[in-house]
């Protein structure tokens, strides 16, 4: 964690926000890149794809979001007073097991 002026920041991963406004499942072609990651849901607290690169499909329950963490591949994953860290950086604050 660093400071800057008033501002504090974290160390973080890349974070995505998805929203399905229709009543049926969509599926969502996403690009994760060309290092290996591990896909994790904040909203479910667990991994959905692990050790992928490239193009992966998401299916997106009907009238429902996913806020999805491109975390790195094969990461030392551990809870730490009810918070996820995945790597040393915090990923899920709010971890339920």
């Amino acid at each position: 964690m660093y400071q800057d002026g008033h501002v504090c920041y974290a160390k973080s991963y890349p974070t995505y926000l998805f929203f399905n406004p229709f009543p049926v499942s969509k599926t969502i072609e996403l690009n994760v890149g060309d290092q290996k990651s591990d896909i994790y849901d904040l909203i479910h607290h667990s991994f959905i794809r692990k050790n992928i690169k490239g193009k992966v499909s998401v299916v997106i329950p009907g009238d429902q979001a996913m806020v999805l963490v491109y975390t790195g591949a094969g990461e030392k994953a551990g809870v730490k007073n009810g918070m996820l860290e995945v790597g040393g950086v915090i990923v899920d604050y709010g971890y339920q097991q």
